[in-house]
């Protein structure tokens, strides 16, 4: 992250910011969305089942049951990056949702 990403924060509301967490703990992620998906909260949503078994996906508030979840909230980077961006000396935690498609999935 770069002085010109601070900026583009600031003047847009929004940036993306490559490669600025390690791969680790995107693997880690990719368990919890597996154990997710293998085990939805009651809020969990199967929107979409193609015939070749492609799927979208959706569940919210479950960082509480999902360890690597929970892991990646109060251990990875993620948080001083967000307060860095927002230039902001705190972060607070509101809310997690995931969305997920299968690769080749078609629907609208």
């Amino acid at each position: 992250m770069c002085a010109e990403d601070v900026q583009s924060y600031a003047d847009d509301g929004v940036v993306c910011l490559r490669q600025v967490i390690d791969p680790a703990w995107i693997d880690l992620l990719r368990v919890g969305i597996e154990r997710n998906m293998a085990e939805p909260s009651e809020r969990g949503r199967l929107w979409n089942r193609s015939a070749e078994g492609h799927v979208t996906f959706y569940d919210s508030q479950y960082w509480q049951t999902i360890d690597e979840y929970r892991s990646f909230v109060f251990e990875s980077p993620i948080a001083q990056l967000a307060g860095e961006v927002m230039g902001s000396a705190s972060v607070n935690f509101f809310f997690d949702a995931i969305f997920t498609r299968s690769a080749g999935t078609q629907f609208r």
